[in-house]
C-alpha cells in the first residue's frame, strides 16, 4: 500500500500556451486578445513572466481607453504547476475566477480553466486497491465506502469511456 494516494497535479490540466499582456499594453488591445470563453481572462506579466494581475471582459464595462495597468486585477491569484489539481479547482472557486495563471518558480508556465478542471476529473476516478470500489471527487475519500480502506489505498486513474 502507498502511504499517500498519487494525486493529479497542476501541470497535468493546464494548457501550457498561454496569451499574455503587457502592462503597458493598451486595454482596447488586450480586450482584442481575450477568449470568448465564459471566465476568460489574461495574464498580466512583466519582461521576464512575472505574474502582475489579470485582466478580463469586465474591464470592458467600465473603460475603453488607457492602459491595462490602470485596471488588472491585482494582486492575481496563482498556483505552482506541482500542487494538486483540487487545490487549483478550490481556488477557482474561492477566487471566483474562470482562470488561474500557473507558474513555476514565480515565472508564468501555464493557466488552468475551471473547464478544464471539469473535464479533467470528469474523466478521472478513484479506486480503491482493496475491493476496487469506484469514487469520483476532487480528492480520494476519507474511507472506502464499501470496505473502509484508508485515502492511501487509493489510485487516482482514468474512468472508462462513457462515464
Amino acid at each position: 500500500m502507498r502511504a499517500t494516494p498519487s494525486v493529479p497535479r497542476v501541470f497535468e490540466v493546464m494548457r501550457r500556451d498561454v496569451v499574455t499582456v503587457s502592462p503597458r499594453a493598451r486595454i482596447r488591445d488586450a480586450l482584442g486578445a481575450l477568449p470568448r470563453e465564459d471566465g476568460a481572462a489574461l495574464p498580466v506579466v512583466d519582461d521576464h513572466l512575472h505574474v502582475l494581475g489579470l485582466i478580463s471582459w469586465s474591464v470592458h464595462r467600465r473603460r475603453h481607453g488607457g492602459v491595462v495597468q490602470d485596471v488588472m486585477v491585482t494582486p492575481s491569484p496563482t498556483i505552482d504547476e506541482e500542487a494538486p489539481a483540487a487545490d487549483a479547482a478550490r481556488l477557482l472557486l474561492h477566487e471566483r475566477v474562470g482562470v488561474i495563471p500557473v507558474v513555476c518558480d514565480d515565472r508564468l508556465v501555464g493557466s488552468v480553466w475551471r473547464a478544464d478542471l471539469v473535464a479533467y476529473f470528469a474523466r478521472h476516478e478513484w479506486v480503491c486497491d482493496q475491493c476496487g470500489a469506484v469514487v469520483r471527487g476532487l480528492d480520494p475519500p476519507p474511507s472506502c465506502p464499501e470496505c473502509g480502506a484508508p485515502p492511501t489505498a487509493f489510485r487516482f486513474e482514468d474512468a472508462p469511456p462513457g462515464l
